[in-house]
């Protein structure tokens, strides 16, 4: 999981987070490197975990032969303005930090950064304002968007904001190209 505080701009990995997952209706777990395939694709249930892949060698992924291409994402913010944008789904964080401030820069933004970046997982933007009326802002990414959208309500909401709202989100999950 990744974390992004807009007010402190911190950073965390947990890797406990991710040790086991289990398929729904099997009782083993992906192998190693792997985490459930949200999106459903038939007859894929495990799909690389950050872009990672069981290479053999031979340019397959593990013995099924399958192989992954990283998708990433990333959010940018105006401060002055309170505009945001999401550029999503991109073969690169370089193309994603673009398209994200393309983005913001279509909403109106004038002056927009990049605050945060994301891979192979789906990214959400809370903001709230605290009871000074400042607004915070929270950025997450999760596998699942839900899970998502959850961690960034709560990281505004510790951070002071109240009702947080999200206000942006993306699913840049890996591609399949074999």
């Amino acid at each position: 999981m990744k974390l992004f505080s807009g007010l402190t701009r911190r950073a965390a990995m947990t890797g406990a987070a991710f040790a086991v997952y289990f398929i729904p209706g099997s009782a083993s777990a992906c192998p190693p490197g792997f985490i459930p395939n949200a999106a459903g694709t038939p007859g894929v249930p495990c799909i690389p975990f950050g872009g990672q892949s069981q290479d053999d060698g031979g340019g397959n992924s593990g013995s099924s032969g399958m192989a992954w291409e990283t998708r990433w994402g990333a959010f940018a913010y105006d401060e002055a303005t309170s505009m945001a944008g999401v550029g999503g789904k991109m073969p690169s964080r370089g193309r994603a930090k673009k398209a994200a401030l393309a983005h913001c820069q279509a909403n109106g933004g004038m002056n927009c950064k990049v605050e945060f970046a994301y891979d192979n997982q789906c990214g959400a933007l809370a903001i709230g304002k605290t009871s000074a009326g400042y607004l915070t802002r929270y950025y997450r990414s999760e596998v699942r968007l839900d899970d998502a959208e959850a961690g960034a309500r709560k990281g505004c909401a510790d951070q002071g904001g109240l009702d947080c709202q999200i206000i942006l989100t993306d699913c840049s999950r890996p591609q399949r190209i074999q």
